[in-house]
């Protein structure tokens, strides 16, 4: 009798741990969730930054090179010429003001949807009345 007493307050106490582990499993899931979009977005901001600096940057104007070959010959001989332009044009500065505009853009919304996040995460009165 003692013993069967023993088996079944072990199995509660067994049954009591378990829910308490799940519980806290589901808990850090939900925040590994939260996070994992948050930085989905972040990266994706950042990576969409990154391609529009490319885009507006295009390629130097002093790295084009030019590959001439002479066919009258029996030799084929390439020729590396460097092109220089102008170093200012009105479209080069356009472009660089267009690129951190929206780098400032993406960094402002951003810092929004972070502290929107983070709003609702730390209030946690608001967190239960939004599940309700």
């Amino acid at each position: 009798m003692d013993s069967d007493k023993k088996k079944e307050q072990l199995k509660n106490n067994s049954d009591y741990y378990r829910y308490l582990m799940e519980e806290e499993l589901d808990e850090i899931m939900e925040e590994a969730e939260v996070w994992g979009k948050r930085a989905l977005i972040a990266g994706g901001a950042v990576l969409t930054a990154y391609l529009t600096y490319k885009l507006l940057k295009g390629k130097k104007d002093s790295d084009e090179t030019e590959l001439e070959a002479d066919t009258d010959s029996a030799k084929v001989i390439n020729v590396d010429k460097k092109v220089k332009k102008d170093d200012f044009s009105i479209w080069k500065a356009l472009k660089y003001q267009a690129g951190i505009f929206a780098l400032a853009l993406a960094k402002e919304k951003i810092n929004e949807f972070l502290e929107k996040n983070s709003d609702e995460s730390d209030n946690p009165v608001a967190k239960e009345n939004n599940e309700q």
